[in-house]
């Protein structure tokens, strides 16, 4: 008996120790689940961030409408692909229209919203300051964020997001005021998230931003990419992971490859566009860059595919100040799925 009880000892003993580590191991899975589910109701169901509102400095701000100003506004509004997401072409209103090219996993359906003058469902009740403050950080009068898919203009001169906001005013027809409410966006879970806990505003660059007289074709081209239309956004290596604040700092600047969604559905990459000869355009001649630029056909004869626009309201002179700056560009040599 003395030597059954000596030998059972250690065997309770182990049994005891299991029960407590099988017990502890249970607790912490359990903890982990409520944090986890506690973590999807916040992103589910819990409202999003706001964010920092109208500065000092913007609630004076504003713009004079010369038809000048707004006729330059309009043609900006285009190439930056306002028209795109906010223009119904039925009805000739921008009351918004569905964007098919968002990825599902983000947004299960998103629309443009309403850029009307109405002052309850456009944004005909909001000032110069707000707009302008809308268009470089991407935060509304309310402090909720924009989706960063809506382009903002961090890097646009002065000039330029004066005339953005001067077309806006204007008394051009499709911005009449209309009480259309807009649509906004179905996120998926996956776009809740990141607007809880990822995405966030542009900053304000320091000073003012002047465009570069077009004399300097280099520097009047840099700014066309990165300022004026963003081509980087686009044909760099992936929207995640774009810098505004310093665009030449983006992973991949200009080498493609970003995958993007066709009207179909159907995946397509941009083409990289550095000066590498086998895989961007090294071999392209300035033609054949201004060609495909402005109206949208590859040297080859062929279309150039969609989400890619067709720059027509560039001059031959502003598309070869752009071919001069990407000849400046570090080759990379990115083969780009097709």
């Amino acid at each position: 008996m003395h030597t059954d009880a000596t030998t059972s000892h250690p065997r309770r003993k182990k049994r005891s120790f299991l029960r407590t580590f099988f017990w502890a191991v249970g607790a912490v899975v359990l903890i982990v689940a409520l944090i986890v589910a506690a973590l999807g109701a916040v992103v589910q169901y819990g409202a999003p961030p706001t964010f920092a509102t109208l500065p000092d400095s913007f609630k004076s701000y504003k713009v004079e409408l010369t038809p000048d100003l707004v006729a330059r506004g309009k043609a900006l509004a285009e190439m930056r692909g306002c028209f795109d997401c906010h223009l119904n072409r039925d009805t000739g209103s921008a009351t918004g229209v569905l964007v098919p090219d968002v990825p599902p996993p983000v947004a299960k359906v998103t629309h443009g919203s309403n850029i009307t003058r109405d002052l309850n469902h456009g944004i005909g009740s909001y000032s110069d300051g707000q707009l302008a403050w809308l268009l470089r950080t991407g935060v509304r009068p309310d402090g909720r964020l924009l989706a960063p898919w809506m382009p903002r203009m961090v890097q646009a001169a002065d000039e330029d997001l004066k005339a953005i906001i001067a077309f806006l005013r204007s008394d051009d027809p499709m911005l009449a005021a209309n009480p259309l409410p807009s649509k906004g966006t179905e996120f998926g879970f996956l776009g809740k998230a990141l607007r809880k806990f990822a995405w966030k505003p542009d900053v304000l660059l320091p000073g003012p931003i002047v465009a570069p007289p077009l004399t300097d074709k280099v520097a009047y081209g840099k700014y066309v990419v990165a300022g004026m239309i963003d081509c980087y956004a686009c044909h760099s290596a992936n929207f995640a992971m774009v810098n505004n604040a310093q665009p030449e700092l983006t992973p991949g600047f200009l080498g493609g490859g970003n995958p993007m969604i066709d009207l179909a559905g159907e995946p397509v990459f941009s083409a990289n566009i550095t000066p590498d000869p086998e895989t961007g355009i090294g071999k392209w001649t300035e033609q054949d860059f201004i060609r495909a630029l402005r109206e949208g056909v590859h040297p080859k004869g062929t279309p150039l595919r969609y989400p890619m626009p067709h720059f027509h309201q560039l001059s031959e002179e502003q598309a070869s100040a752009v071919f001069a700056y990407l000849k400046t560009v570090p080759p990379i040599q990115n083969a780009v799925k097709k």
